[in-house]
């Protein structure tokens, strides 16, 4: 419980901030595709699994791995839902820039002050530091790796599902 409170206070306050900036009135017709979910998704499931097993970092995953599987796939599919929802801020920006605005900004100030708040209910640990900083750069690459499949979509080599009208049609 004490793990989940600051995590849901966090979350709980990224959707209410994203409802007042992005929330409008009107119906949106826009259809957006799920892949950046799930690739950002699972490059933050990969970057978390590496500082889980290859750095040790401090978590319950030795003592419950399938909570701690459905909480890191849980998390990466909300982080993924944001960045769906935060694109169309970034629109015009380079590949880099865009990946960097939203894994270190949008994403990194958020999650490292939900990380600071921890330390107001335990010790300081390090560990938590090394976690937030994996977890920014693999959001990072992740929504780096989308942002190139949509790049090359303009030349149709995208996995991208959505499909854009033809400027000759």
């Amino acid at each position: 419980f004490l793990m989940g409170l600051p995590d849901f206070i966090s979350f709980l306050l990224s959707g209410v901030l994203l409802g007042i900036v992005t929330g409008t009135d009107r119906i949106q017709e826009d259809k957006r595709s799920a892949l950046p979910v799930f690739i950002i998704a699972l490059s933050y499931f990969v970057g978390r699994y590496f500082a889980y097993t290859v750095l040790k970092i401090s978590s319950s995953y030795s003592q419950n791995p399938a909570g701690t599987f459905f909480w890191t796939l849980g998390l990466g599919l909300w982080i993924g839902i944001i960045y769906i929802l935060m694109q169309s801020g970034s629109n015009g920006k380079s590949t880099a820039s865009k990946a960097l605005f939203f894994g270190a900004v949008i994403f990194g100030v958020n999650w490292l002050m939900n990380h600071v708040f921890l330390f107001t209910i335990m010790a300081f640990d390090f560990d938590l530091l090394v976690r937030v900083g994996i977890d920014i750069l693999f959001t990072t690459i992740g929504v780096c790796t989308y942002s190139t499949l949509v790049s090359g979509s303009a030349s149709g080599t995208s996995l991208d599902m959505k499909t854009t009208p033809s400027p000759l049609s």
